[in-house]
């Protein structure tokens, strides 16, 4: 019995430490992970973008026009 739970301790240590991955934090990863990670920032960026285009359509109907001829 006690041979047994040995055995299952040190395979779970074995499998545990094949399991971790290790990873280094940087900047650049979590830039990258952050635009993965969140699908609405696209939508909020299509949104902005869109409310811009509008906002610029807008302004340029009220915008000064001079129109001249000679003859």
């Amino acid at each position: 019995m006690k041979s047994l739970k040995l055995l299952s301790i040190f395979t779970l240590l074995i499998t545990s430490s094949l399991a971790a991955e290790k990873v280094s934090l940087t900047e650049e990863l979590i830039k990258t992970e952050v635009d993965n990670s969140a699908p609405n920032t696209l939508a909020i960026e299509s949104t902005f973008l869109s409310l811009d285009f509008q906002r610029e359509a807008f302004e340029e109907n009220f915008d000064v026009n001079l129109i001249g001829s000679a003859n």
